[in-house]
């Protein structure tokens, strides 16, 4: 088993987090992944990104917990790997915890990394959980063209890192690009749009696919790409 279908079943996440709903397979980045690349994601386009819950909650002090209906949450999908605004704070899901809780962190580098308290401490705090799905799973349908490579192929990568980088820095660049004509030509959204899009660029240039077979392990490549704005 491929360590993309591993992290998938481990998760078992919704569209927020690894699960490509629509076809019915596992994309390789998750909305945290965009997050911890570009840590100002949603204080600068949020917008651009589908809200799928809100509300005010209440944030604890050392158990990091974040009192929200997890009923609520866990038929919307939301779990490991959603991202949320917690006040003005970034903040990644890492659990549903009883019927009550969210468990959060501020986003680290690493989703297994040690977990950073989230702020602000206190009572009616407001939260929005966001997801960018759809700009991921337009770059993870490319990918997989690209790489000549099937869903079921996808889910049997190991190195779900490497792709889940290039993945959520592809997803960065269509965020930013439809961001930037209302924003103009010299904005922060162009600029990173363009920052973002050559990043891919080279990335793809390096990019591969290990996937596991009964023969053993098969790299899959592509050169060249251009991911154009829609």
């Amino acid at each position: 088993m491929g360590e993309a279908r591993r992290r998938c079943e481990r998760i078992g996440a919704g569209i927020g987090g690894i699960r490509d709903t629509r076809g019915g397979g596992c994309m390789w980045s998750q909305d945290r992944d965009m997050a911890s690349i570009e840590a100002r994601l949603l204080d600068e386009v949020v917008w651009q990104g589908r809200i799928v819950w809100s509300g005010q909650v209440t944030v604890f002090p050392n158990k990091v917990l974040v009192e929200a209906p997890a009923v609520v949450l866990n038929s919307l999908g939301v779990g490991p790997g959603w991202i949320a605004l917690l006040g003005e704070t970034t903040v990644e899901i890492e659990a549903l915890e009883g019927e009550d809780f969210v468990v959060v962190s501020q986003v680290r580098a690493a989703s297994d990394g040690p977990r950073i308290p989230a702020w602000p401490v206190g009572s009616s705090v407001p939260m929005r959980i966001v997801t960018f799905e759809h700009a991921r799973r337009v770059v993870h349908e490319r990918l997989l063209s690209l790489l000549r490579m099937s869903a079921a192929e996808a889910q049997a990568a190991v190195n779900v890192q490497e792709l889940a980088r290039t993945e959520g820095i592809g997803a960065l660049h269509l965020v930013y690009a439809q961001a930037s004509p209302a924003a103009g030509a010299d904005s922060v959204a162009a600029s990173k749009a363009a920052l973002y899009g050559s990043k891919f660029e080279e990335r793809v240039r390096m990019l591969r696919a290990v996937i596991e077979t009964e023969d053993g392990p098969r790299v899959l490549r592509r050169s060249v790409v251009r991911l154009e704005r829609e």
